[in-house]
């Protein structure tokens, strides 16, 4: 079934989708100029590949290796679980790949899918190959799903955990944690090192701005009061002109946009930087409320409370002919978008319906002792805070940013059930007591 599945997700997603966001990356890598968009050192990583081969030939082998590993790792999910004797388990591994928000964004090239693929091949390999070459190779994913994705380091740390107790069941939990904090630590260290001294230090100023001039957008049509500052408006316009463009659910309208109107410019130096975060402190200490309000409708929407559905909530090929890729003929009537379509507005969709299952599941192993119940809890606590950086963020509406998440809650329910069904089936009955002869 999962190499029948490889094969039709090729075909119908052929030659995969490039996020706007996965775009920049591969331009900038092109260009060899980082501002800081995405995380530098995938535009690092993508300026080593376009020095061997074209963006658009990379981006298709990128799309058929993430599928190929997709596939595989919940295949090693499945025969783990049969090994432990759950075929149960096996079945749910086999049919997790199908669910919408897996299922449908696997042919996207982009920085979360590629994040949540790779966390899913560390977690798969950790818990069913014990060597060091197996070793090496989840390692290697858990570092590559953080260059793609550097805002998941709060997710990094319990998914490392995870993958340490997977790989070696017997190691104490608190050395286990040190080491995923080291890690963590390593990790980080390095991406700051060859940023700092390879890439130029390209200031995160452009990325932390976007996210508060649309906290200032938000309080402003609530209040009409801004205090956006003069260097980010267009010449010619006022600050009102771009603000209009206010979008509640993307801050994409006021940033980027492809029809010519007005657009604000994001900070390139420290300076710029520190004008639109003062602005954005003054914005909350005259509206706290007002922004407060605002903050909790981003939550209810990264959860899908009161909404049917989300814009992106299918493969999105916008930014394929920036990088001369093509597209699949009619993707939205091929079977791929119709499924995506259909499902678009089911209950696999919900947010918050998965965390309570994924948390219900990891609580009932805990409570029955399951061997895996801790690694299971560290793979919730990482779907929990992948989340966190984007409860603050303003294009929370999302779907794509749900990859993750929906990765790691569902393999939290795979690791804990062959246990906790193991464990479950293997216990016995006492025995009972011989009567005493003549009774």
């Amino acid at each position: 079934m999962p190499s029948l599945a490889f094969v039709l997700v090729l075909l119908w997603g052929w030659p995969g989708g490039v996020s706007s966001d996965m775009r920049v990356s591969i331009l900038e890598g092109r260009d060899f100029v980082f501002w800081g968009h995405q995380e530098p050192m995938c535009g690092l990583v993508w300026a080593c590949i376009q020095a061997v081969m074209p963006a658009g030939f990379a981006v298709a082998a990128f799309f058929v290796v993430q599928t190929a590993v997709y596939w595989s790792a919940l295949l090693l999910f499945a025969r783990e679980a049969l090994r432990m004797g759950s075929g149960l388990a096996a079945g749910l591994a086999v049919a997790a790949g199908f669910l919408p928000p897996l299922l449908c964004f696997s042919v996207m090239v982009e920085s979360n899918i590629q994040s949540g693929v790779s966390w899913l091949a560390a977690l798969a390999i950790a818990a069913s190959v014990r060597s060091r070459s197996g070793a090496f190779a989840w390692v290697f994913f858990l570092w590559f799903g953080f260059v793609v994705r550097s805002g998941m380091i709060v997710a990094l740390i319990p998914v490392a955990l995870a993958c340490l107790l997977l790989y070696r069941p017997s190691l104490s939990k608190s050395r286990a944690l040190l080491a995923a904090i080291a890690v963590a630590i390593t990790f980080q260290g390095l991406s700051f090192a060859v940023t700092k001294t390879l890439l130029g230090a390209p200031t995160r100023f452009s990325v932390l701005s976007v996210s508060q001039v649309f906290d200032m957008a938000a309080v402003y049509h609530e209040t009409k009061v801004h205090h956006v500052p003069d260097f980010m408006v267009p010449e010619g316009y006022a600050a009102e002109d771009v603000l209009v463009h206010y979008e509640k659910n993307s801050v994409s309208g006021m940033f980027w946009r492809g029809d010519g109107k007005p657009v604000f410019h994001l900070p390139r130096n420290p300076d710029e930087g520190t004008q639109v975060h003062n602005a954005w402190l003054q914005t909350i200490r005259e509206f706290p409320y007002t922004w407060l309000a605002m903050k909790v409708r981003y939550f209810s929407i990264f959860l899908m409370i009161d909404v049917e559905w989300a814009g992106a909530f299918w493969p999105d090929y916008g930014a394929n002919a920036d990088i001369g890729l093509g597209k699949p003929h009619d993707h939205e009537s091929n079977p791929l978008g119709v499924y995506a379509r259909l499902t678009a507005t089911s209950l696999a969709w919900k947010g918050w319906f998965w965390f309570l299952v994924a948390g219900a599941i990891v609580v009932t192993g805990l409570l029955a002792r399951a061997a895996r119940a801790a690694a299971s809890a560290s793979i919730y606590c990482g779907a929990i805070g992948t989340l966190i950086p984007h409860f603050l963020f303003g294009q929370a509406a999302l779907c794509r940013y749900y990859f993750l998440p929906y990765v790691l809650c569902v393999v939290s329910a795979l690791v804990v059930l062959p246990a906790l069904l193991l464990r479950l089936s293997s216990r016995k009955l006492p025995a009972t007591a011989e009567s005493p002869k003549g009774l």
